[in-house]
C-alpha cells in the first residue's frame, strides 16, 4: 500500500473537523466511489484546493478517519487498573467499543463497505484499528498471565477470542440490523460477553 500522505500541522482544527464531518456525511450518501472531493468541499464551505492541501487523495482523506474514529476511545484504558478487576476491565474495554461504533456507525459501515472493493482500505482498517486494539488487549491479557491471574493461554487466542464476540454483536446490531437483539440491555448483553469469556457457559 502507497504511504498516505497527510498533514494538519497548519490546518485549524475547526476546519480539520468540518473537512472530516463532511466526508462522513457525503460518503454516507453516495458512498466512496460516487462521492467526489468537490462535493465534500462544497459541504464544508472549503475550496477543493483547501482539501487537497492536506490529503493528496481522496483516500487519503477516508484513511485520516479511519483510526481517530475507532481507536482513541481506549488509548487509556489500560494505563491505570489498579484496583479495578477483570471483569470491570474487560467490560469497560468492550462498552467503550460499543460507544465508538455507535458514535461512528456511518462511518463504519462506509469502510467495511468499501474494504471489499479496495484492499488498501482493508489494510489500513486492519492495521490501524484491529491490530491497535488487539495489541492494547495482548499486552494485558499477558500481563495478567505473568501475574498468576489468568490461566496459561495465549494471550492473542485470547484476544481474538474476546474480540469475536464484539465483532459478531455489532456486526449484528448494526450492520444486519438484527431487530431482536434490540430487546436486551446492552449492559447485560456485555456482562454476559465477559461472564462467557471468563467462565465460560457452565
Amino acid at each position: 500500500m502507497e504511504a498516505s500522505h497527510i498533514s494538519f500541522e497548519h490546518l485549524p482544527s475547526a476546519t480539520q473537523q468540518k473537512i472530516l464531518e463532511s466526508a462522513v456525511k457525503i460518503f454516507s450518501q453516495k458512498g466512496f466511489s460516487g462521492s467526489t472531493t468537490k462535493e465534500i468541499a462544497k459541504e464544508a464551505g472549503v475550496s477543493e484546493a483547501t482539501i487537497f492541501r492536506y490529503f493528496e487523495t481522496k483516500k487519503d482523506l477516508l484513511f485520516a478517519l479511519i483510526s481517530p474514529a475507532m481507536v482513541k476511545s481506549i488509548t487509556d484504558l489500560f494505563i491505570d487498573i489498579h484496583g479495578k478487576n477483570d471483569v470491570e476491565i474487560l467490560k469497560n474495554f468492550l462498552r467503550r467499543n460499543t460507544e465508538a461504533v455507535q458514535e461512528n456507525k456511518d462511518l463504519l459501515k462506509i469502510v467495511l463497505y468499501e474494504a471489499l472493493f479496495y484492499p488498501e482500505i482493508k489494510q489500513t482498517m486492519f492495521q490501524e484499528v484491529i491490530q491497535k486494539k488487539s495489541k492494547l488487549l495482548e499486552k494485558y491479557f499477558d500481563q495478567q498471565r505473568e501475574a498468576g491471574n489468568l490461566t496459561d493461554i495465549e494471550p492473542r487466542i485470547a484476544t481474538q477470542a474476546l474480540l469475536g464476540m464484539l465483532i459478531g454483536y455489532v456486526i449484528w446490531k448494526h450492520i444486519l440490523k438484527d431487530h431482536d437483539i434490540d430487546q436486551f440491555n446492552e449492559e447485560k448483553v456485555l456482562d454476559d460477553m465477559v461472564q462467557i469469556f471468563l467462565h465460560g457457559i457452565k
